[in-house]
């Protein structure tokens, strides 16, 4: 019987040969290796917006608040998480969007935001998508003039464009 003859799963193994140009025991490199981030897309009341994941510390489901009496209308509540009091921001409110805030759903998250002092997180009605791109896509860090701008800059994906907010800005 021949190699041609056997059947598919006793063929006998081809051999590993290096990709051209490579030293033998050695794997073939890309030239460029691009680096990439990545990008949530998150509703926060009825509208869509994208925050760079490397802003974001963690994602949690919602739990109960803690009013603060005599709080900013933006400001929730606070939330206990992993043993560490986090202040709840409403996003709509500090961004003047249109939002019935609904009770919880089984998409409503709250992103904790990352800061070497401050925890701080703010309700989103869903984490629709994680898209992982280019880094030279992604708008530039803002400069000192621009970090109170929310919104960081605009970005073009699958076909739709979406504002890019520059998670410093819910800081101050």
């Amino acid at each position: 019987m021949h190699d041609d003859e056997l059947p598919a799963d006793m063929m006998p193994a081809q051999p590993h040969l290096p990709a051209e140009g490579a030293v033998s025991g050695q794997q073939a490199k890309p030239d460029i290796e691009v680096p990439m981030e990545d990008i949530l897309l998150i509703r926060m009341g009825e509208q869509p917006f994208l925050i760079r994941a490397h802003d974001v510390s963690e994602i949690v489901r919602p739990m109960e608040l803690t009013p603060v009496p005599m709080a900013p209308d933006h400001l929730l509540g606070l939330a206990n998480i992993h043993g560490q009091i986090v202040c709840i921001i409403d996003p709509c409110a500090v961004l003047h969007l249109a939002s019935d805030r609904h009770p919880p759903s089984v998409h409503t998250r709250f992103l904790i935001l990352r800061h070497p002092r401050m925890h701080v997180g703010i309700w989103v009605e869903e984490v629709a998508s994680i898209f992982r791109i280019a880094a030279s896509e992604v708008p530039g860090e803002t400069t000192d003039d621009e970090q109170q701008n929310i919104v960081r800059g605009t970005m073009t994906l699958e076909q739709k464009q979406f504002d890019l907010l520059n998670a410093r800005a819910l800081f101050h």
